[in-house]
């Protein structure tokens, strides 16, 4: 199944264009009509309710076919929260995937209509790793997205209740960048990350959730905390050894 915004519509908006390609001449259009029975799609607050992943072909997916991505292991679906018309956002949305990357597209304007896809994605993006990880989607803002407007709909998306382990992580460098040798001037301004997991063991397998800078300052005083409740029982423990020695005369109760 093919599905195709119009071509006058695609010209309007850099991001549907990179979404579902858009071809120069018109007779292209007819030749997927023809060949393949293509259908154009509008691209309305209905079709964006009941979009569904992996449901239709578009131009720029028939484009790279064989362009075959290696999905990466760890955080491989992901929300991508973008400005629609920001180039750099938008070569970003193409370079993601070129990483290994599935992506569910938003933007600030309409990102509440998506209510029914972003439960769609997420069960789809929750599936097991290994024995003991599970992978779960993360929210991505791209560069231009500010911290506050991440946090807002990272709050919203929360609020609907369908997600257990969710994350949110902040502009990823492109493909060229994230598998590009270190630069030899390895200077602050230079890296990018640090970028803080938390993990933890749910039914046998180990759950790893990506953490936002203010999330790990948060998580990193809990942690704190509960190793010094560990601690505490450890040493109740040994005095609770020593009161029962005494008390029935046992060198090693």
């Amino acid at each position: 199944m093919i599905r195709y915004i119009e071509k006058d519509d695609a010209k309007k908006s850099l991001l549907l264009a990179a979404k579902c390609g858009l071809y120069s001449k018109d007779d292209t259009y007819d030749f997927l009509k023809a060949n393949f029975g293509a259908e154009a799609i509008v691209y309305d607050a209905q079709f964006k309710a009941n979009l569904k992943p992996r449901t239709f072909h578009k131009p720029l997916s028939l484009t790279a076919y064989k362009c075959l991505q290696r999905r990466q292991h760890v955080h491989s679906h992901a929300y991508f929260l973008l400005d629609p018309e920001n180039p750099f956002d938008v070569v970003d949305y193409w370079n993601l995937p070129a990483a290994g990357m599935i992506l569910l597209s938003l933007t600030l304007q309409d990102y509440k209509e998506f209510e029914q896809p972003f439960r769609d994605f997420g069960a789809l993006a929750a599936y097991p790793i290994n024995e003991k990880v599970t992978n779960h989607v993360v929210l991505i803002k791209a560069r231009s997205i500010s911290e506050d407007h991440l946090q807002t709909v990272a709050d919203w998306i929360r609020s609907l209740g369908f997600l257990k382990d969710f994350s949110t992580m902040g502009w990823v460098p492109r493909a060229r960048q994230r598998f590009m040798p270190p630069p030899r001037n390895n200077s602050p301004a230079n890296r990018h990350g640090p970028y803080h997991y938390w993990t933890r063991k749910v039914k046998g397998r180990t759950i790893a959730v990506l953490l936002s800078e203010p999330e790990a300052g948060i998580y990193q005083e809990w942690i704190q905390n509960n190793r010094r409740l560990d601690r505490l029982v450890r040493e109740m423990r040994q005095f609770s050894a020593r009161a029962l020695a005494i008390q029935t005369g046992r060198t090693r109760p």
